[in-house]
């Protein structure tokens, strides 16, 4: 009897190592890029007391930022190489989470949710490319469906826990904490990749 398509679409995506490899990688990086705008914007609000008027100026800064800066993103994908810039963008992400840490600011939170707003289009941009890239024409549409099954339980569980640690420790420890748990996870990355 004929294999049912779902467990076709599962048993293709287990046997590719390689982008298996690209899987655990982005799964593990993906989260911890994201917290650098969530938690340094709650930083922001809940410690340095920004006035409410400082949301409508954040939004803007990145999206200005994100408009401006992601066509470079995606040419430095295309001029480095999609591997390269998918380790370049959270190793950047995770050096933003120090100044957050030693020198809280405004200078410093607008900086650090523009970049994470940069960093997650070229993060995006390389992943894409690679999904693309790695599996054969058959296994595309799988394969990127179930990258987007991990990465979306992987980016649920990050807030989470990082909110979690948030309510036990302070934000400028927690992100030390997080900015050498991001560099431990690109070094992870760069190995698997």
């Amino acid at each position: 009897s004929p294999v049912p398509w779902g467990k076709t679409m599962w048993m293709a995506f287990l046997r590719d190592s390689k982008f298996l490899r690209l899987t655990l990688a982005v799964c593990l990086i993906s989260p911890l890029v994201g917290q650098l705008s969530i938690f340094a914007s709650v930083f922001a609000f809940r410690e340095l007391k920004f006035e409410a008027q400082m949301a409508a100026g954040l939004w803007m800064s990145t999206s200005i930022a994100r408009l401006t800066l992601s066509p470079a993103a995606g040419w430095l994908t295309d001029r480095w190489g999609a591997r390269n810039s998918l380790l370049f963008w959270p190793a950047l992400s995770a050096v933003t989470f120090f100044p957050l840490a030693i020198f809280p600011g405004v200078i410093t939170v607008f900086a650090a949710t523009a970049l994470a707003a940069v960093a997650w289009s070229g993060f995006s941009g390389a992943m894409n490319a690679l999904t693309c890239g790695i599996p054969k024409p058959e296994h595309r549409a799988g394969h990127f469906t179930l990258l987007g099954f991990c990465m979306i339980a992987a980016n649920s569980a990050g807030p989470v826990l990082v909110g979690w640690m948030f309510d036990v420790i302070p934000y400028r420890p927690g992100f030390m904490i997080l900015g050498g748990a991001a560099l431990a996870v690109t070094a992870i990355g760069f190995m698997l990749l």
